[in-house]
């Protein structure tokens, strides 16, 4: 039984059939336990309040819903879903329900424990962009909290970082926790709280397959992961557009810019870029499987070695399809032409070793053969035959206009003169070094490329009209890392809450 109590703790007398204003119930205490102090963070479905336990004297947070929405079924099943969901996972990462309730007005409410610390939102906004050992010990700690989640079954579907909290543990500063289990897809759920074809989740954080209404799984969360981590290294979500389809078709049918194609002040470790982008590769069969196996590539990463995502490389770009079935292109092409080289050289060696066994001396039949064998002069030891060296890999640079010039700025022996015109076939470093190039168009601005060993094999670079002033050139995919001139203005605010699809309890 749910009661009430004025401050002074005597029972409420004449209370309105319906829950009070937020500001009436700060004050009032709930179910003889929960003190509610004040309002944490108000969503278009429910507020959150500070409450503190009266005999405990632990401070809590409290989940309400809006009494005009209680009376909605998926509603009350989702908000129950959300404390089950949570409580199930049982770990140390996910937020803590405590209690289940409801109020005499039956609007229903939860409590959880409270966190004091900052959501990661704020953490990127004020302190962008993150150091990198920041970054991989947040992304380690996420991995670890939703692959228990999967385990369980349950998809979070909505993660970004207003749902994550750091918050002071101990000795550590940056201890996460994860919330909002309020759209997960459960996979022991015998009800569907959605409806086939329905999209759920926060724009700039959907993968593709959430964006086309195909479903979701555990590597939906992976690439809301991936973008996470991208945020975190650079200040910027992947994909950012004025409208809400203008996002959604940029998740489905556009190559992310690699983190190396910004203009950052600290430029993202290659490794770490190559992680990224497996996470946020448009096909889930080429992202990371599981959430072990994101971890295991950061932990490799944490220790100065090479990940897996650096050593077996990703698919090239391929637009996500519409019909659901997944595809990828095919691995470089080089490969399959060595091999065939190979097979070649051994079909070759095999028909002279073949030839030569079945000649014999000729003898005439008027010659007495010789009375002893002459011992023939030891053959000369015949030379290994070289291993055919793998062609160079190159990225293709185009531009729109073509034909423009390409100058080598750095990175080889003509450093600071003209190499070529677009098209233009670059060499891809097989090391860490980087090659950059400047393309010159007249009357369009210049444009600078970076070609690393984890650039695409090609890629289309638009130049600028010199009238027209912008903060990037922009390529139409990822090989390669791309900047117009002159220097980038400051990067605009990321706006995310506003076309949240569903987003209830996001804190203002």
């Amino acid at each position: 039984m749910t009661t009430e109590t004025d401050p002074q703790g005597a029972p409420a007398m004449g209370l309105a059939p319906s829950l009070p204003p937020a500001d009436k119930l700060i004050g009032r205490t709930i179910d003889n336990r929960y003190a509610v102090e004040k309002v944490l963070g108000e969503g278009g479905m429910g507020l959150v309040y500070r409450a503190r336990h009266t005999t405990l004297n632990k401070p809590l947070a409290l989940k309400v819903l809006r009494p005009d929405v209680s009376k909605d079924d998926e509603v009350i099943r989702r908000f129950r879903q959300e404390a089950q969901a949570a409580t199930a996972i049982g770990n140390q990462h996910i937020i803590d329900i405590i209690d289940f309730g409801t109020l005499p007005d039956a609007s229903t409410y939860f409590v959880m424990e409270f966190l004091d610390g900052k959501d990661l939102t704020h953490v990127i906004e004020e302190e962008t962009p993150l150091e990198q050992g920041r970054v991989i010990r947040i992304a380690k700690q996420l991995c670890r909290a939703l692959g228990a989640a999967h385990e369980a079954g349950i998809v979070h579907r909505d993660l970004k970082p207003d749902n994550i909290f750091l918050v002071r543990r101990g000795e550590e500063a940056d201890f996460v926790k994860v919330l909002d289990f309020g759209i997960a897809k459960v996979g022991s759920t015998t009800k569907k709280l959605t409806k086939a074809g329905q999209v759920f989740g926060t724009p700039h954080y959907m993968a593709p397959e959430q964006c086309a209404g195909t479903g979701a799984d555990n590597r939906t969360d992976i690439y809301a992961l991936g973008v996470i981590i991208y945020e975190m290294a650079t200040g910027q979500v992947p994909f950012n557009a004025e409208s809400l389809m203008g996002i959604l078709t940029k998740h489905m049918y556009e190559a992310p810019m690699p983190p190396s194609a910004l203009d950052l002040k600290a430029p993202v470790d290659p490794e770490l870029e190559a992680i990224i982008l497996k996470c946020l590769a448009k096909d889930p069969d080429t992202r990371y499987q599981h959430m072990g196996e994101l971890l295991a590539d950061l932990n490799r990463l944490a220790a100065g070695e090479a990940p897996e995502a650096v050593l077996r490389g990703g698919a090239d770009f391929e637009p996500f399809p519409m019909s659901g079935t997944y595809r990828t292109k095919g691995r470089k092409q080089w490969v399959k032409w060595l091999a065939l080289g190979l097979v070649a050289l051994a079909l070759v060696v095999a028909l002279v070793a073949f030839k030569g066994s079945r000649e014999q001396p000729v003898v005439a039949a008027d010659q007495p053969a010789p009375t002893a064998p002459v011992p023939a002069a030891a053959p000369a030891p015949a030379e290994p035959t070289p291993s055919p060296e793998p062609p160079v890999r190159t990225t293709r640079i185009d531009s729109v206009p073509s034909n423009a010039e390409v100058y080598l700025l750095s990175g080889g022996n003509s450093a600071g003169s003209i190499v070529g015109n677009t098209p233009f076939d670059a060499p891809i470093p097989s090391d860490r070094s980087r090659q950059r190039y400047e393309i010159r168009s007249v009357g369009f601005q210049t444009a600078e490329v970076t070609v690393d060993r984890n650039s695409q094999p090609t890629f289309t670079l638009k130049l600028r009209a010199e009238r027209t002033r912008s903060r990037h050139a922009e390529p139409s995919s990822s090989g390669a890392a791309a900047t117009a001139k002159p220097a980038p203005a400051s990067k605009p605010a990321t706006k995310r809450r506003t076309d949240d699809l569903a987003d209830p309890w996001a804190t203002p």
